[in-house]
């Protein structure tokens, strides 16, 4: 250390002995040179002012700046710092030596001045130092902490140290007085000025890693790119990697393909890829999918199926191989399976599909080996389908019980009818007390062009059971050409039996009552005395529905007309809407008696019964569910406004589905928006109905759309039935196990779906919707020809009873189709009301 004070402090000696500390110092030395005294500014340098700087021509001149930058340019020295505390100081970095412009390989060059170009050097009132200098001191010497390391005086830390202050000190001798810091140099690390002894080498090592803010920022930038770089890298290969991953995982029960790699959730995987079929009952009990949140991966880039494949039992890869139409693999699994499970458990309903002739024997030895009742049911079906007159046919089985067959039996014959299969309907028909059995069997006796034995007849009429029995019959009767007129001989004879003794009399005249091609039975009139409302009801609508005025005339006097013989009468225009306004205003109507006056009102009423309807509502306020019935057919019948309609579209019940026809009639457009609101809501499954009927736009479509694509079943079922086929089979072959459901049942009501555009698709995954829609399209070409070839006067009444009988087995878009078809009966009001067996 040298020490220049007073008189030393010459100009000559102090660029020497700076020159002097430049010269000596190596690489690991630091040097420091500070000023203290007075600074002037010159027109292209800056002056620090030595004790021997006198004014005149012949005085030593000051220590210029530039000097002192020469007297440092040969120095090795790591680090330079100049501290100058005067007056003006910032002029000196202004005018800054070229020394003090790069650092070469070398630490930090710094000029640190106390003042800014304007501003001065304060010192204390009592004089004695400054306080740039009593705070560089108090720094230096440890008096103070500095910095976040006590005893190590980084830049950093020595600059904001003094600036706050002597910029505190300024201010307390006069609010307006200014003094602030500049420096100016190059460095690298944020460096390392001064140090106390006590310091290890192994702290300072650490210390000197310490970086200023600009190396900081530099190197967060870079890191920050490099870091994206990398991040970038890996996101692709894992995207990537996920893009072209499938697995398969247990979700309540289903087995779930989902795209992805398990327990990956970055970049919107997993995604689902298809919701099977299957369950984890399908797949072995080894498999971790047997159990809740199993999952199995495929590699990547190879189809998930081969690896589920080997996880499933062999019904369920039966099952796999028929959905994938690959029906010769699945029946020689079948019979593998057979020979190592009688029950052939998760395939036996496969057996009336993939069966063949010469398949007859081992379908005997399933009948009478195996241990479930079910899978015998359905290799009694197989044989019936296969050969139903062979000597092998399970027809020939004389001990089995109709209830315990599935009745698929009755779908699984084909035409022409043969003597087992006509002997077995009959069977049915006489035997079974089941709406759902003689459905069936009334449905394959048309189907097959089997006549029924006219002593079969009252036993049909015994067992109807509902409505639908009765429309059954009825619908027979009307769609047979050859037999119908012997049967309709009949009907005379058994409508005018005495009623006390059976349910015969009033289901003939019901069934009178329904068909297009009955005689009148003028005998009818006595059944007026009956003791039963039901049968004197059940008379008059047999007689007005096919006698002359010349038998009818005078029928309202010859029977009490109670509310329900109103109604009929008024659909037959033979009673005045004031009669029935009269009958209204009566205050002890019960339910039944309300809805038949409402419905009678609604066929000989006006526009302006409208109001009347709604007043006689407002009155009941329990609003019975038969009285909305009533008032609800009443007021569509009388076309009233839409907006009339919403009180009652409100809850399930029968009022509802009807009221929202009504709308669908009447309003069309509204009808839309409300579908619009209901499928918002998750609500829409009672609009699919009426698909084909809404006037739906391109908003209301896409409406639909994003639905369906969120798992809407409904808006599925919409779609499938008023979009194109493209969009049809998108829906059908959907990930979504619901909408491809609800695709595959209402596809077949759209005239676009055709089996041609079925084979044309390939699909990526097991479809078994796609061979249900194949065989439900079938069914479909099969009863519109039934329907063609079938004379016109019966054409209604056949399509009226397909739709009825084939309720069991056909999907809901195969009778939506029928329905266009089915008569619109003059009796549908009383019937709808009516609600149960006549």
């Amino acid at each position: 250390m040298k020490l220049l004070r007073e008189a030393e402090a010459t100009s000559a000696t102090i660029l020497k002995e700076i020159a002097a500390i430049s010269s000596k110092a190596s690489e690991a030395d630091r040097i420091f040179i500070y000023f203290a005294g007075h600074g002037q500014p010159l027109p292209s340098d800056f002056a620090l002012i030595t004790w021997d700087t006198r004014p005149g021509d012949q005085a030593p001149t000051p220590v210029r700046g530039s000097e002192i930058g020469s007297a440092l340019s040969g120095t090795r020295a790591y680090g330079v710092l100049l501290v100058i505390d005067c007056c003006y100081g910032a002029n000196f970095a202004d005018h800054v030596p070229q020394f003090f412009r790069s650092r070469g390989r070398s630490g930090y060059r710094v000029l640190l001045s106390s003042t800014r170009a304007e501003q001065r050097s304060w010192e204390a009132a009592a004089g004695g130092s400054t306080f740039f200098s009593t705070y560089l001191r108090r720094c230096i010497d440890g008096s103070d902490p500095v910095g976040l390391i006590p005893g190590a005086i980084f830049l950093s830390d020595l600059t904001r140290y003094i600036a706050d202050n002597v910029d505190r000190q300024v201010r307390q001798l006069d609010e307006t007085y200014r003094q602030e810091q500049t420096f100016y140099g190059v460095y690298g690390k944020d460096p390392l000025l001064f140090r106390q002894a006590r310091l290890t080498e192994s702290r300072i090592l650490q210390l000197l890693a310490r970086y200023s803010r600009r190396d900081l920022a530099r190197f967060a930038a870079i890191g920050t790119l490099a870091l994206l770089v990398i991040v970038s890298v890996v996101m692709m290969t894992h995207y990537s990697i996920l893009e072209r991953s499938l697995y398969a995982t247990t979700t309540s029960g289903w087995i779930d393909v989902n795209v992805g790699r398990w327990g990956s959730h970055a970049y919107g995987f997993p995604k689902p890829f298809w919701q099977s079929g299957l369950t984890n009952d399908d797949v072995i009990v080894t498999s971790p999918l047997h159990s809740e949140g199993g999952i199995v991966n495929a590699p990547v880039e190879e189809p998930i199926l081969p690896t589920l494949h080997e996880h499933l039992t062999p019904g369920a890869k039966a099952r796999v191989e028929y959905w994938q139409g690959e029906d010769d693999k699945a029946r020689e699994k079948l019979l593998d399976l057979w020979k190592v499970d009688q029950s052939l458990t998760g395939a036996a309903h496969l057996l009336p599909r993939l069966a063949r002739r010469e398949d007859l024997q081992w379908l005997a030895e399933i009948e009478n080996k195996a241990p479930s009742e079910i899978v015998r049911a359905f290799a009694f079906v197989a044989a019936a389908a296969i050969a139903p007159e062979d000597a092998a046919s399970g027809f020939r089985t004389n001990k089995r019980e109709p209830y315990t067959l599935p009745m698929e039996v009755l779908t699984a014959a084909r035409p022409p009818c043969v003597r087992v299969v006509r002997d077995y309907i009959v069977s049915l028909l006489g035997k079974v007390p089941s709406e759902d059995y003689r459905s069936a069997a009334l449905n394959a006796a048309l189907r097959l062009g089997c006549d029924i034995p006219l002593d079969a007849l009252p036993m049909m009429l015994i067992y109807s059971f509902g409505l639908f029995g009765v429309e059954d019959v009825a619908g027979y009767i009307d769609s047979r050409q050859s037999s119908s007129d012997a049967l309709l001989a009949m009907l005379p004879a058994f409508a005018t039996a005495d009623p006390e003794k059976s349910d015969l009399p009033k289901k003939t005249m019901a069934v009178i009552a329904l068909s297009t091609r009955a005689n009148c039975v003028p005998g009818l009139k006595q059944q007026f005395a009956a003791a039963d409302p039901d049968v004197r009801a059940m008379a008059v609508a047999a007689l007005l529905a096919h006698c002359d005025e010349n038998v009818v005339r005078g029928i309202e006097d010859a029977t009490p007309v109670t509310p329900e013989i109103a109604s009929i009468l008024a659909v037959h225009g033979r009673v005045s809407a004031e009669a029935i306004r009269a009958r209204l205003n009566a205050d002890d109507l019960d339910v039944y008696d309300a809805a038949f006056l409402l419905v009678a009102l609604g066929a000989v009423g006006s526009a302006n019964d409208i109001e009347l309807i709604q007043n006689f509502l407002a009155r009941r306020a329990d609003a019975e569910e038969g009285v909305r019935i009533g008032a609800v057919l009443a007021l569509h019948q009388l076309r009233a406004p839409a907006s009339i309609a919403k009180p009652f579209l409100s809850g399930i019940f029968e009022s509802a589905k009807l009221a929202l026809e009504w709308v669908v009639d009447v309003d069309p457009a509204e009808a839309v928006r409300l579908m619009r609101a209901a499928v918002e809501r998750h609500e829409g499954e009672a609009y699919v109905k009426f698909a084909r009927r809404l006037p739906l736009l391109a908003d209301d479509v896409s409406l639909l759309e994003r639905a369906s694509k969120a798992g809407d079943a409904s808006a599925a079922g919409i779609l499938a039935q008023t979009q194109p086929t493209a969009k049809v089979l998108d829906l059908i072959l959907s990930p979504n196990r619901r909408v491809r459901s609800a695709a595959t049942t209402w596809a077949p009501a759209n005239p676009a779906i055709s089996e041609e555009a079925l084979e044309r698709r390939a699909t990526p995954f097991p479809s078994g919707e796609i061979r249900q829609l194949r065989s439900d399209l079938g069914k479909r070409r099969m009863m519109l020809a039934l329907l063609d070839a079938a004379p016109p006067e019966t054409r209604a009444w056949r399509a009226k009873l397909l739709a009825s009988t084939w309720r069991p087995q056909l999907t809901s878009g195969l009778l939506q189709l029928l329905e266009d078809n089915r008569p619109k009966s003059a009796m549908k009001n009383f019937w709808a009301v009516r609600g149960s067996s006549p």
